[in-house]
């Protein structure tokens, strides 16, 4: 699975952080490449995609109980709720990038299977 979320963030007055979704670019890849795979590009979809044509379920708002986590103003680590679909012309204040070689649960995945990652970067248009 590999993905980029942009996401707009803000804090409330009790320190809890807040989400909404700009843009969206998550794939899962099942299938083996005989040889390394140059230019490969991850579209990126914005505002709510979930009636655009393509939409899987894994590419919805990140659940509650699934949170990722940053520090807050006050130094504390807290969880940061997605709560919402954001305008497509909002402005991102964060980017959460992952490249991994499974999806799911943790740990879970085949016996010698490998991924090579290199030199990611982001194309602007």
């Amino acid at each position: 699975e590999v993905f980029i979320l942009l996401q707009r963030r803000w804090e409330d007055s009790k320190g809890r952080l807040h989400a909404a979704r700009v843009g969206t670019g998550r794939m899962r890849l099942g299938a083996s490449t005989a040889s390394w795979v140059n230019g490969y590009r991850i579209p990126v979809k914005y505002g709510d995609i979930t009636k655009q044509p393509g939409f899987q379920s894994y590419q919805g708002l990140i659940p509650k109980e699934k949170s990722y986590y940053a520090r807050n103003s006050k130094g504390k680590m807290v969880p940061v709720v997605e709560e919402q679909w954001d305008d497509p012309n909002a402005t991102p204040t964060h980017m959460l990038v992952m490249v991994s070689s499974g999806c799911g649960t943790a740990y879970v995945g085949t016996i010698g299977m490998t991924l090579w990652v290199d030199n990611i970067s982001l194309v602007y248009k």
